[in-house]
């Protein structure tokens, strides 16, 4: 920690992103049990690291840390947002960071201003328009402050709602000296409100990876085939009734999804599914379809209504397994063509971009036959928006 905090008397500093410059900090970060405590304390999934923050108060420091919480500095909406504060020297409990109990609950977003003193740093006509924070040292015989004795090593953690502040310090008293990491769970978003920190680290050239993910098209070919030769579409259950034939037939499908629209083209993955048909007063559409696409390094699956002669259809995605495991978002099939016809649209369906990461998914369905339409053949592009933990993975390659 030497070199980092070497400071005159009676002056406040903070520096952030230090894990990206010093061995100490990635070393607590990836190395140490926070990370887990971190996702217990959200009842998590997951934690992700937001950012981490050194905060130094150097004896004889008389200004106050103002009241304040953190959630309304954070370009960030959600619930499993937590802070650890970890103590690096002792901090008796008079100047140790002190919480409004209850706090939390109030789900309050708050006027901002800069612990610097630059009171432009956060300006915006929409910080601007947030209520102040309460007058807490006003209200003291109506709460209750939560605060304690701390030795190195010590830590607190507390939501990113909580009401906190600090007192200034002696010139008597040691320096006071913390360390904090934010961490955010899955469910939190992306959300750059005007006058977050969001702007100020953009301004000083820092990206916090909360920036929205680029898009990323991925191409594929899903060929789907019913005849007596390998088919991978088959009938297992098929109702007869006076005004629908169709009408309670279930289907299974194992399909292959290719990177180009050729049979042979390279194999990136398999459509797994069920088709259920719940339309008793149409002959042809209301499949109800369960979908899964399988690729080398997990499952994305969709469930939802499925006309196959609508332009324009929409399915859920609901989840996933492995690189895909949080998927969520819509799918949407923009474009059809049924080539014994010559039926074509050319209509274009876009997602609708819903938090940070955005994966477009493009597929082709081609050469399915049906006996009853006479080997009727069709060509579909669906287009899936699917929100995603991680982008790192690459889909296109081969299938295991």
């Amino acid at each position: 920690m030497q070199g980092l905090t070497l400071l005159q008397p009676g002056r406040f500093h903070d520096d952030q992103f230090l894990w990206l410059r010093h061995n100490t900090m990635r070393s607590f970060i990836f190395e140490s049990p926070v990370g887990e405590i971190a996702k217990g304390m959200m009842r998590g999934k997951l934690a992700r690291l937001f950012y981490d923050q050194l905060l130094v108060k150097e004896p004889g420091t008389r200004t106050t840390t103002p009241w304040h919480n953190d959630h309304s500095y954070w370009q960030l909406s959600g619930d499993q947002v937590i802070s650890v504060w970890l103590a690096l020297d002792p901090v008796p409990e008079s100047s140790c960071v002190q919480y409004v109990k209850g706090s939390h609950k109030w789900r309050l977003l708050h006027r901002i201003a800069s612990f610097s003193g630059d009171e432009d740093r956060y300006k915006s006509d929409m910080t601007d328009s947030l209520p102040d924070i309460p007058n807490i040292d006003e209200k003291l015989d109506e709460l209750t402050l939560l605060k304690w004795d701390m030795e190195p090593g010590d830590c607190l953690i507390h939501h990113s709602f909580a009401v906190h502040g600090a007192p200034g310090i002696g010139e008597a008293s040691g320096r006071r000296r913390g360390y904090a990491t934010r961490w955010v769970g899955e469910s939190v978003k992306f959300d750059p409100r005007p006058g977050t920190m969001h702007y100020v680290w953009l301004k000083a050239g820092i990206d916090a990876a909360l920036q929205p993910a680029p898009i990323k098209v991925l191409d594929f070919y899903l060929h789907d085939k019913v005849d007596l030769t390998n088919p991978s579409n088959s009938t297992v259950v098929l109702v007869a009734g006076p005004k629908n034939l169709q009408f309670g037939a279930v289907l299974v499908i194992d399909d292959v999804l290719t990177k180009g629209p050729s049979r042979d083209s390279e194999i990136v993955g398999r459509a797994k599914g069920t088709y259920i048909s719940d339309d008793s007063t149409n002959t042809t559409t209301g499949l109800f379809l369960t979908f899964v696409a399988v690729f080398k390094d997990g499952t994305m699956s969709m469930y939802g209504q499925d006309n196959i002669f609508d332009e324009v259809r929409e399915l859920a995605v609901i989840g996933g397994t492995g690189a895909y495991r949080f998927a969520s978002g819509t799918e949407m099939g923009a474009k059809m063509v049924i080539q014994d016809d010559y039926f074509q649209s050319d209509q274009k369906a876009f997602g609708v971009q819903h938090s940070k990461s955005l994966l477009l998914l493009s597929i082709d369905l081609a050469d399915f036959s049906c006996p009853a339409a006479s080997a009727l053949g069709f060509l579909i592009v669906l287009v899936v928006v699917a929100v995603y933990g991680s982008m790192d993975s690459d889909l296109r390659g081969q299938t295991t």
